[in-house]
């Protein structure tokens, strides 16, 4: 199991006692990832870092894309995947 930053079990708890609104993302290029702008219910902005260190050429999109979107919360909402490709 790959380790991550971030606990997912935690952010998706705190999810559902508060309400959050994706901003925007921001890419990094090295080491690769993104970074995900949201708004808290009490309009504080935050950010969260999601690595992508694994990303190569020859990545498949559309399964990272899926798998952010599983993986992440603050993506699931709506239709995001076109953003995120």
């Amino acid at each position: 199991k790959k380790s991550n930053s971030w606990d997912h079990s935690k952010l998706r708890s705190s999810l559902t006692h508060s309400t959050m609104k994706l901003k925007r993302f921001l890419l990094r290029f090295y080491p690769p990832g993104i970074t995900i702008e949201y708004e808290k219910n009490d309009r504080s902005i935050h950010t969260k870092d999601l690595d992508l260190l694994n990303l190569t050429p020859t990545t498949n999109i559309d399964t990272l894309a899926d798998q952010l979107i599983f993986e992440e919360p603050l993506l699931s909402k709506g239709n995001r995947k076109p953003q995120i490709k």
